[in-house]
């Protein structure tokens, strides 16, 4: 739910991305958690494990982006990854 802060980042401008897509995104992440949470034969499919591990993945290469982008300083890699991974830059 801490994700919700890069929604309020976003319409306080703290930082320069907008409103609409991390509210999206948060909205739908904290939808599939509380269906997760309220059925029990989900949880123990292998498709949940997967979509923590492919969040996961996307926060650890975007939020570097992010902080390097701050201080102007971006390595090539992260900035390729991001592409890579089809994340708005």
């Amino acid at each position: 739910m801490v994700q919700f802060l890069e929604v309020t980042h976003g319409a306080t401008g703290l930082v320069p991305s907008g409103v609409v897509l991390p509210l999206m995104q948060w909205a739908g992440r904290a939808d599939f958690l509380y269906v997760v949470r309220q059925t029990h034969e989900v949880q123990e499919s292998p498709s949940v494990f997967i979509t923590f591990v492919a969040w996961s993945l996307t926060e650890v290469i975007r939020y570097p982006h992010y902080a390097f982008n701050c201080t102007g300083s971006c390595p090539s890699w992260i900035t390729y990854l991001c592409r890579f991974y089809s994340f708005s830059l």
